[in-house]
C-alpha cells in the first residue's frame, strides 16, 4: 500500500474497510473485533486545540495487538508536541475537550493523559465540572463536595495510607464520603470495569496487562490494608494493586509532584513514558473512585497541615 503524502503530510490515521458480497463496505477488524487502523507519522498540521482533540480521538480507540502499537507510536510525538503548546498554561480548562473525548461505543477512551500532562490531575475539582460520563472522568467533579475529616495525619509520616485505613475501620465520626462503604463501592466498580468493559485488557496476558504487572508489582506499603475493603475480591490481588497505584498518583497530585511520580516509574521500570502514561491513564479510569477519594483526602490533609503550621 502506498499513501500520497502530498495530500496529507501531517499526522493522520488510516482506517480499513472490507467489501463484502453484495458490494457493501464493512469495517475491517481483527479477531477481537478491534478495528484495524494504522497511523501516519508527521508533525501536526496545526498545534491547536482542534488538532489535539482530533489526535486524542484517534488514540482513544483500542489497537489490534498484531500491529504492536503502531498507531500510538506514529501519532504520539505529534500528540505530545501539540499538548505542550495547547497546555502551556498548565490549566485543565485549556485542554477540557481532550478530557471530554468519548468513544462511539461508549467504552473507556485510551488516549494518554497522565504521561503527556500529569499536571492535569493536580487541578481543583471545579476544573472537571461538566465532563461526559463516558469520558470516565466525570466523578472528578465530586471532590468539591467532600467534607474534610477532622485531624488528618500528616503526609510527611512513614505510612499515611496505613494510618488512614486503620482509622476508617474504627472512627464512626468520619464523614460519609470517606467511610468504609465508599472504599467497598470503589472496589466493586473497579472489578466491574475490569470484568465487563474493555479495560479488561489491564488484567489480561497481553501487552497492556504486562505493563500493569511491571508498574504494580513493586512493594506497596498498605496493600493488605486497602485490600481488606475488597469484600468480594477472592484471591486475586491485582485490583488492589491497581487501586494502590492510583492512590499513590492521587497523593502525588495533591502534593503537586505528579510529573516526578511519572518520571520515577519510567526510571524504575525502564518502560517508555508513552506506554506508562497510556496504561496509568487507563488504570485511573478503571479506579476513578479511588483517585477521587484519595485526591480529596490528601488535599484536605495538606490544607490542615498548612493551617496548623
Amino acid at each position: 500500500m502506498e499513501v500520497d503524502r502530498s495530500i496529507r503530510s501531517g499526522s493522520s490515521r488510516i482506517l480499513f474497510d472490507l467489501r463484502v458480497p453484495g458490494g457493501a463496505l464493512v469495517p475491517l477488524t481483527d479477531g477481537n473485533g478491534t478495528r484495524v487502523a494504522i497511523g501516519l507519522s508527521g508533525p501536526a498540521d496545526n498545534r491547536d486545540l482542534k488538532t489535539l482533540t482530533a489526535l486524542a480521538r484517534f488514540l482513544a480507540q483500542p489497537e489490534p495487538e498484531a500491529l504492536s502499537g503502531q498507531l500510538s507510536a506514529a501519532l504520539m510525538p505529534a500528540y505530545q508536541a501539540t499538548f505542550d503548546v495547547v497546555g502551556v498554561s498548565r490549566m485543565a480548562g485549556s485542554i477540557k475537550p481532550v478530557l471530554n473525548v468519548v468513544r462511539a461505543d461508549g467504552a473507556p477512551p485510551r488516549h494518554d493523559l497522565v504521561g503527556v500532562a500529569p499536571w492535569i490531575f493536580e487541578a481543583p475539582a471545579t476544573a472537571f465540572a461538566g465532563l461526559h460520563d463516558d469520558s470516565g472522568l466525570a466523578p472528578l467533579a465530586r471532590m468539591s463536595a467532600m467534607t474534610a475529616p477532622d485531624a488528618l495525619s500528616s503526609l510527611n509520616g512513614d505510612k499515611p495510607l496505613v494510618d488512614w485505613l486503620k482509622r476508617v475501620g474504627t472512627d464512626t465520626d468520619i464523614p460519609a464520603e470517606f467511610g468504609v462503604g465508599v472504599l467497598q463501592h470503589a472496589f466493586r466498580a473497579l472489578r466491574h470495569r475490569l470484568r465487563d468493559s474493555d479495560l479488561h485488557d489491564l488484567v489480561s496476558d497481553g501487552p497492556l496487562g504486562n505493563i500493569v504487572k511491571v508498574i504494580s508489582d513493586s512493594h506497596i506499603e498498605g496493600l493488605d490494608d486497602i485490600r481488606s475493603f475488597d469484600t468480594n475480591g477472592g484471591g486475586n490481588p491485582v485490583p488492589a494493586r491497581i487501586a494502590a497505584q492510583v492512590e499513590r498518583y492521587a497523593r502525588a497530585c495533591a502534593e503537586r509532584r505528579s510529573d516526578a511520580f511519572v518520571n520515577d516509574i519510567v526510571f524504575r521500570t525502564g518502560l517508555s513514558r508513552a506506554d506508562i502514561g497510556r496504561v496509568l491513564t487507563m488504570m485511573l479510569r478503571a479506579a476513578i473512585e479511588f483517585f477521587v477519594y484519595f485526591r480529596a483526602l490528601w488535599s484536605h490533609a495538606l490544607h490542615q497541615q498548612a493551617v496548623n503550621t
